[in-house]
């Protein structure tokens, strides 16, 4: 299998989307993800997202006349609503999901290994805010509760970070709050979360 050469320097990266010297500079702010296309780029340069030309479908179509012709007519494809199609999940867990980081791959192989039923970014109905478009990283129906794994420091991040708190918070939903600290341990501390939520 070819090793992952670094997103913004090009430096070799082993399985991860970065080198170590850019996730420092990750941790320093100076390196963010785009939300559009999902790669990685230096905050101070400006980012253009490659985004893929929209598709078009053939249809073929038989019109009647003195003799049987076809023709083409270009269909556009609406815009697809489903926001987790902009950024593409290429890390794969041992249940066979797709997810987009590898904490997450590692939260994911925990519930599996362990026999929690879950879902990959399920979107959260919130009552008081149904308006709101609020996924989930994951949800464990048994306990009807919901995981957040929170791995970077961007002000944009700590913004998003901020605004699904709250809405969980507004809607009295459970969620369970992970960051980088936790994943280290979390074989220790996930058994004991999730049996606050058991059923």
């Amino acid at each position: 299998m070819a090793k992952k050469t670094c997103d913004v320097c090009g430096n070799p990266s082993g399985m991860y989307p970065l080198c170590k010297d850019c996730f420092r500079r990750r941790d320093a702010d100076e390196i963010e993800k785009c939300e559009d296309c999902g790669r990685w780029y230096e905050t101070k340069k400006v980012h253009e997202c490659k985004r893929e030309k929209q598709e078009h479908e053939k249809i073929w179509i038989r019109t009647q006349s003195d003799d049987y012709t076809r023709k083409v007519i270009m269909a556009e494809i609406p815009d697809d609503p489903d926001i987790r199609k902009q950024w593409e999940a290429k890390e794969r867990c041992t249940d066979g999901h797709y997810v987009r980081s590898r904490a997450e791959v590692i939260i994911d192989n925990y519930l599996f290994n362990n026999r929690h039923v879950h879902a990959y970014e399920k979107k959260v109905f919130l009552p008081n805010n149904p308006d709101e478009i609020l996924l989930s990283d994951f949800f464990i129906p048994t306990h009807n509760v919901y995981i957040e794994f929170w791995g970077l420091n961007t002000e944009r991040y700590k913004d998003n970070r901020e605004r699904k708190t709250k809405l969980y918070e507004n809607n009295k939903i459970d969620v369970i709050h992970l960051t980088d600290k936790e994943i280290k341990i979390l074989d220790d501390i996930l058994p004991g979360l999730l049996h606050k939520y058991k059923k």
